[in-house]
């Protein structure tokens, strides 16, 4: 019997957007240069089951970054424009830092949540050298890119970003098939996301994700972000 799909529409808000590319199946990149003889663990149906329909997100750009904790400052190999377009330091203390490294989901599906988490099976600098703070977003009832947010460990203060690293795991909560489908994301789906964004800000009040989810609904958003998305289709 044919396995019943979901269609995902995925695009990158970057001004690297060219440069991105579809997320990747976590299961079958972290078994194809692996000997089942060795890493038997491959064979486990709960292993299995744990990184069903779990797709890793590439990095589109590459930097250096280290953290200076006694002057509380980030400092990049890179220009004050790329700073100013891709990076938000949030805290001085720790090093939380957000990665504005933007992918944007979308379904016509009634309810799709996906869960962003860490990506715990690579083995790259940043994976090593960061705590990543995760997620859970139904993104058939909200428009808003994912973006990388972390704090550095207490042992390092330094890590390599580098083209095409695989930086996060996204999760989508369904047991069907996902089929991603790209799109642009154009003037018209920024508007549409500022729209999302905005209405959060309301004197530092934080409201439970079913007050977003209902306003998005109330305000026929869906049907726009759907008719920008099909029209743009890559």
């Amino acid at each position: 019997m044919k396995k019943e799909k979901i269609i995902v529409y995925w695009g990158s808000k970057n001004k690297e957007h060219l440069r991105a590319t579809e997320p990747t199946d976590v299961f079958k990149e972290y078994c194809k240069d692996k000997d089942i003889n060795k890493y038997e663990h491959v064979r486990c149906p709960a292993f299995l089951d744990s990184l069903k329909n779990t797709y890793a997100i590439h990095s589109t750009y590459a930097t250096d970054m280290s953290f200076d904790r006694e002057k509380g400052s980030l400092n990049i190999d890179n220009t004050q424009n790329f700073y100013d377009n891709n990076i938000i330091f949030r805290d001085t203390e720790i090093g939380m830092v957000t990665l504005l490294d933007e992918t944007i989901f979308f379904t016509e599906e009634k309810k799709l949540n996906i869960e962003v988490m860490p990506a715990h099976l690579e083995d790259n600098s940043f994976t090593k050298n960061t705590i990543f703070i995760p997620g859970v977003m139904d993104i058939a009832s909200w428009f808003r890119p994912i973006d990388i947010t972390f704090y550095f460990r207490k042992d390092s203060d330094s890590i390599r970003v580098c083209l095409d690293d695989a930086v996060m795991y996204v999760k989508f909560h369904t047991d069907k098939e996902i089929e991603f489908v790209k799109y642009e994301v154009t003037a018209r789906c920024r508007e549409l996301i500022d729209t999302c964004t905005n209405s959060r800000d309301n004197k530092g009040i934080t409201k439970k994700l079913k007050y977003y989810y209902n306003l998005f609904s109330k305000n026929n958003m869906k049907s726009k972000v759907l008719a920008e998305i099909k029209n743009n289709i890559c």
